[in-house]
């Protein structure tokens, strides 16, 4: 039987330890607190005065069908060609000032079917237009990967539609401490390459009576990270999907960096799309609107899937409990499944027969 005892460390070993254990310190310190004097002053730029700032990250909300995408393409559209958009305050022309490169994230839209026609539509330089149909988790690993697109790109604007889809399936959006780095994550991608990030989110018509900030859903910290925020509505008296017909505004909800723009509305039809100045729309309209739809519970719940599931594949027992926060009837909800054709499968990562229940949406 072996009774040797371990060695006790020398003296020099111990320095070594000591010495290893400070650098690790060192390496994982944060950076070094900056004296505000030597900081130098610098002005807040505006893509579109005052609805877009450069270097900040942007949040354009409203549910599905109320004309996100069409403002998110209008946008791409004035910066690749340098065109003019709406003067919200006829003494600031803070509008786009020649052409830029987009960097367009899309889930929702086929590139070839949808995205490009309307943006050739809409008279957009399509070959600044970088486009990437696939979800991306915007983890250390993804955002390495978009760094890498923006520096050889240098983008003006870019586009992530929508925001579900790049937050990864294991990152649960209602968590505060879950959703901060990633927030943080493309606050300095917009910083570093001096552009605009424009993000679309989806909002609950349960928060419709309560601040309109508070009806995009998920955390409270991601409509914190934003420094302004559009809420998107419909015009119910003047839409008719059946003529391809969408009529709508945008709010302006909130801005940390200058004052909050007028209401402007825009109109579809049949795939044209043209802003239509200031528009009566408010943001009390467009949740009360939304809250007032006739929408059948089922039509909810399939609602309620579509933007859970938008990411990829979701643990079940998730997706049970976040309906019902909503007040989403679980047997609705499991009827809006079927008629989805939402997949349903086990994930085992250990024995056969254990692991978690997912459910996704069909390929």
């Amino acid at each position: 039987m072996n009774s040797e005892r371990s060695r006790a460390p020398s003296f020099a070993e111990l320095d070594q330890m000591v010495e290893e254990s400070r650098v690790e310190r060192a390496s994982n310190a944060p950076r070094e607190m900056v004296r505000l004097s030597e900081v130098e002053s610098r002005q807040v730029q505006f893509l579109w005065y005052p609805y877009f700032p450069i270097g900040k990250l942007c949040i354009i909300a409203g549910l599905p069908g109320a004309g996100k995408s069409w403002i998110a393409m209008a946008l791409t559209t004035s910066v690749t060609t340098g065109g003019p958009l709406p003067t919200a305050f006829p003494s600031r022309q803070d509008s786009v000032r020649g052409p830029g490169n987009v960097l367009y994230f899309t889930t929702e839209d086929g590139l070839a079917d949808t995205l490009r026609e309307r943006l050739a539509g809409m008279g957009a330089d399509l070959t600044r237009v970088m486009a990437f149909d696939e979800p991306v988790t915007l983890d250390a690993e993804g955002m390495s990967w978009v760094y890498e697109q923006a520096e050889r790109h240098q983008p003006k604007l870019i586009v992530i539609d929508p925001m579900q889809s790049y937050m990864g399936t294991k990152l649960d959006m209602h968590r505060s401490n879950e959703t901060r780095p990633f927030f943080h994550g493309l606050k300095t991608l917009a910083e570093e390459f001096d552009c605009v990030i424009s993000i679309n989110g989806h909002t609950s018509k349960s928060a419709a009576n309560g601040h309109a900030v508070h009806a995009l859903l998920g955390s409270v910290d991601i409509a914190g990270a934003a420094r302004s925020i559009l809420l998107v509505g419909t015009d119910a008296e003047e839409s008719n999907p059946q003529d391809l017909l969408l009529v709508g505004g945008m709010a302006h909800i909130k801005s940390n960096v200058g004052p909050l723009g007028p209401s402007v509305g825009f109109r579809v039809e049949k795939g044209s799309y043209a802003w239509t100045g200031p528009c009566h729309m408010t943001a009390v309209e467009i949740l009360g609107s939304a809250s007032n739809a006739a929408h059948s519970p089922r039509e909810e719940a399939e609602e309620f899937l579509r933007v859970s599931l938008a990411g990829g594949r979701r643990p079940t027992k998730e997706i049970l409990e976040e309906a019902k926060e909503q007040g989403v009837a679980e047997r609705t909800l499991k009827r809006a499944k079927r008629d989805l054709n939402v997949r349903a499968g086990r994930h085992s990562a250990g024995n056969k027969g254990s692991g978690q229940w997912y459910w996704e949406l069909p390929l």
